[in-house]
C-alpha cells in the first residue's frame, strides 16, 4: 500500500507491505515539492488516485499562491507503484480540489473547483492528463467539491456539496461522458 499525505512543506509518501499494520517513515516527494517551492505557495493532494490503463497512477496536487498567481491544479503521474511521482502537467489555473475518472477509453475527466465562487468545473484530456480542455462550469456557486463514478450502466456521476440553502449533497448525471 501507499499512502500520501500533505504537510506544510510537502506531499509525504509512506508505504506499507504487511496491510497496513506497519508503515515506512515519511519520504517527501521532491517533484511536488519543486513547483511548491519556486512558488512559495501551500500544497495539497486530494482527491482519489486512478489509473491509466497503462497502469499509470495520476494524483491530483493543487498549488495555492500568493495573489495573483493564486491556485494551480496540477496532476503527478506514478509509473512504479506509488513510490515515485513525477511529471507534473497543469490542468488549470485558479481551480483546486479535483476529483478524476478514467473511463473506458482512456480519456481522464477531472472536476475541479473553481479558486472564485466554489463551483465545479469539468476538463478532459484524451492524451493521459499531459493536455486538459478549458474548464466548463456545470455546478452552481457554492456547489463543490465534487467526485466522479461511472455507473454499471456506462452514464458518470458527479457528487458534490450543496452549500447554497438548504444546503445537503446534489448529483448530477451525464449520459454522453
Amino acid at each position: 500500500y501507499t499512502a500520501l499525505f500533505r504537510s506544510a512543506d510537502g506531499v509525504y509518501i509512506v508505504r506499507s507491505s504487511d496491510n497496513g499494520k506497519t508503515w515506512t517513515k515519511p519520504v517527501r516527494s521532491e517533484s511536488t515539492h519543486a513547483i511548491q517551492e519556486k512558488g512559495n505557495g501551500m500544497i495539497s493532494p486530494y482527491g482519489k488516485i486512478v489509473q491509466l490503463p497503462d497502469h499509470t497512477a495520476l494524483m491530483s496536487v493543487y498549488y495555492e499562491f500568493p495573489k495573483p498567481r493564486g491556485a494551480e491544479e496540477y496532476i503527478f503521474r506514478s509509473r512504479d507503484g506509488g513510490k515515485t511521482w513525477d511529471d507534473p502537467s497543469l490542468i488549470a489555473k485558479h481551480f483546486n480540489e479535483t476529483g478524476m475518472l478514467v473511463l473506458p477509453d482512456g480519456k481522464v475527466l477531472a472536476a475541479l473547483r473553481s479558486e472564485g465562487g466554489g463551483h465545479i468545473a469539468i476538463s478532459t484530456s484524451s492524451d493521459q492528463g499531459h493536455t486538459w480542455t478549458a474548464p466548463v462550469q456545470v455546478t452552481r456557486d457554492k456547489e463543490h467539491p465534487g467526485d466522479l463514478i461511472r455507473l454499471k450502466n456506462g452514464n458518470i456521476l458527479l457528487t458534490y456539496g450543496e452549500r447554497n440553502k438548504p444546503f445537503g449533497v446534489e448529483a448530477i448525471v451525464s449520459r454522453d461522458h
